[in-house]
């Protein structure tokens, strides 16, 4: 995942940040992601482009 546009999510309020969904928490374990954000980036795709991106890691997991 490209990380690089997330630096400002350091100065994020804990109550706002995204949780792991169920989707990906799985794939951010086994592959010891850093989850907040690993979550960011799960939000930035459209909702169908997440589907698909799901529908990936399944592969991997």
């Amino acid at each position: 995942m490209n990380y690089g546009r997330y630096y400002e999510i350091k100065n994020i309020p804990k109550e706002l940040r995204p949780k792991v969904p169920k989707d990906i928490n799985v794939f951010v374990k086994k592959y010891t992601l850093k989850r907040r954000l690993s979550a960011t980036s799960f939000y930035v795709f459209e909702r169908q482009e997440r589907e698909k991106f799901v529908e990936a890691l399944k592969m991997f997991s």
